[in-house]
C-alpha cells in the first residue's frame, strides 16, 4: 500500500483545456464508454500525472478511478483497456506504464443485437 493518501490524487483529475496545461505537466486523456460514461457522466477527462510516486501504472489509474467514482470498481472489474487506440491484453495490464500524452479508454463489455 502506498504511503500517499489516494484522496490527494483525486484533486489531479481535472477537466482541463489542453491549452492551459503548462509544458512540464504530464497528462493523459481518459475516455469513458457505455457504463463507464454513465458512472462518470463524462465522455472524457484529463488527468495530470503525479510526479511521485512514479511510475504511474494502468492498475494505479484503475484504483484511482475506483476510489473517485461510486460504482466504477465493479465496472472496471469486467472492462477492457486501450492505450493510444490499441487494446491492452488482459495479461499485459499490470505492465503498462503511463508516461504522459496517452489516450486511455475504459471499455466496458457491451451487449446488443
Amino acid at each position: 500500500m502506498s504511503s500517499q493518501d489516494p484522496h490527494d490524487l483525486h484533486t489531479q483529475i481535472e477537466s482541463l483545456d489542453p491549452n492551459s496545461i503548462s509544458s512540464n505537466r504530464k497528462t493523459i486523456t481518459i475516455l469513458y464508454f457505455a457504463s463507464a460514461f454513465t458512472c462518470t457522466s463524462k465522455h472524457r477527462e484529463t488527468l495530470v500525472l503525479p510526479t511521485s510516486p512514479s511510475p504511474f501504472s494502468l492498475p494505479r489509474l484503475s484504483r484511482l478511478l475506483a476510489d473517485t467514482y461510486i460504482g466504477m470498481k465493479e465496472i472496471l472489474e469486467s472492462s477492457a483497456w486501450s492505450v493510444n487506440e490499441e487494446m491492452v491484453p488482459e495479461d499485459e495490464v499490470d505492465k503498462v506504464i503511463l508516461r504522459g500524452d496517452e489516450v486511455v479508454a475504459v471499455i466496458p463489455p457491451v451487449s446488443g443485437g
